[in-house]
């Protein structure tokens, strides 16, 4: 397969679906980042490798297959052809090219991106004057998002090392132990944490290796993440800085009881839980490094929380989907501060966050009044995993949350 110099004509893309719901302005930017390739006889398209685009078939033929089995074709003239190839599908689906084909691929999250800010009036700042200057700093972040030019705060490197060893089949605990060795302080906490009543089996652990293996190599892996990503919540100004710290001792607090929540549910494993928890605000940080000396030194702070408001649900999922984590870490942000979302039958990411968040609220005075946990269509999800809601406030043991807080403070 090779790219072409060929752009995405917006008059073919307007007969696309879901592209044809863009206004003008967000198709074209679309269209521009858009990446046509040529596929050669016989070149082969995996479901399981197009997750982060949307495939459409602009000329040719494509027959489809899942596993062994042919499922069918697809020509490009055909209504098929309007909507992406695997719609929905995983896996063991591929699409091989009858004859020569040309194709184009969408980015995925910045589609959906645009399609939520043309239906949400929550990503718009309606009610404030022209010229206003918090408005023209919201509109400049929200553009350099739009644009894709929104810098994306890079994932730790011992994260990074750590995930990468950990993805392969050969790597075991000495690989592991080596790459963590190399940063002192994530190999303590990993040590501390492997000794706490979440994971505690047998004997102390004294030693790093003893930790990895007791905790093991995925679940290594997220606690990793999570002790790693602290050190980005740092600003160059003084109102930045009291900004992040603000929203990270938050985020530990919401970690602790999405782990708490998890391990008493089951609904997910304890390191999702407590990775969704650390990171469903961390858009604040790119938020934050694009209006840093933008702002009015009197009122920094205060405008500085007005667009992290507005726009953090969004720039958050971005980051997420850029550090390539799983589908349901990614998806999380967009469901938080959802008060009356209905969910799934079961608890989800996004409900662990939001029970949390209104557990803390509870008893608070509040800029606007939030509602009481029990009021939630969240509450008959909690009690049916046998988690109780009294007084807006969750039923967990105090010393299990206020010890992994401890952790990631």
């Amino acid at each position: 397969m090779s790219a072409i110099h060929q752009t995405f004509d917006p008059e073919r893309a307007r007969t696309l679906s879901p592209l044809s719901e863009l206004n003008e302005k967000n198709l074209a930017m679309i269209c521009a980042r858009a990446r046509v390739d040529a596929l050669p006889a016989n070149g082969e398209l995996q479901a399981v490798e197009e997750h982060r685009a949307m495939v459409y078939l602009l000329r040719g033929r494509l027959s489809l297959q899942h596993g062994r089995e042919r499922i069918g074709e697809i020509e490009s003239a055909s209504e098929e052809a309007r909507r992406p190839l695997f719609q929905g599908e995983r896996g063991n689906c591929r699409a091989q090219a009858v004859g020569e084909a040309l194709i184009v691929r969408v980015e995925r999250e910045q589609l959906e991106i645009l399609l939520r800010q043309q239906t949400s009036a929550a990503t718009r700042v309606h009610d404030v004057r022209v010229g206003d200057a918090e408005n023209r700093v919201f509109d400049a972040i929200l553009a350099a998002f739009e644009e894709g030019n929104l810098q994306m705060p890079a994932l730790p490197e011992v994260a990074l090392r750590v995930r990468e060893a950990v993805a392969d089949e050969e790597t075991g605990v000495d690989d592991v132990t080596r790459i963590v060795q190399a940063d002192p302080v994530l190999a303590a906490r990993l040590v501390k944490i492997a000794n706490s009543p979440a994971y505690r089996r047998g004997g102390m652990v004294t030693s790093l290796k003893m930790a990895i293996g007791r905790l093991g190599l995925e679940a290594t892996r997220k606690l990793a993440t999570v002790l790693a990503i602290k050190q980005l919540f740092s600003g160059k100004r003084a109102a930045s800085r009291r900004c992040l710290a603000k929203i990270y001792e938050e985020a530990t607090a919401v970690a602790a009881l999405c782990s708490a929540l998890a391990r008493r549910s089951g609904c997910v494993d304890g390191e999702t839980a407590l990775l969704a928890g650390l990171v469903f605000d961390i858009g604040a940080v790119p938020i934050i490094a694009h209006a840093e000396g933008r702002l009015d030194p009197a009122n920094e702070e205060r405008m500085l929380e007005s667009c992290i408001e507005r726009l953090s649900q969004t720039v958050s999922h971005w980051v997420l989907a850029a550090w390539d984590f799983d589908e349901q870490l990614v998806e999380a942000p967009l469901g938080v501060r959802d008060w009356q979302r209905a969910g799934a039958a079961e608890l989800d990411l996004a409900d662990l966050v939001n029970a949390a968040l209104l557990h803390l609220a509870a008893g608070t005075a509040q800029d606007a009044p939030l509602p009481l946990l029990e009021e939630t269509p969240l509450a008959a999800r909690l009690r049916a995993a046998g988690i109780e809601v009294v007084d807006g406030r969750l039923l967990l043991e105090d010393d299990e949350v206020a010890e992994v807080q401890s952790i990631l403070g």
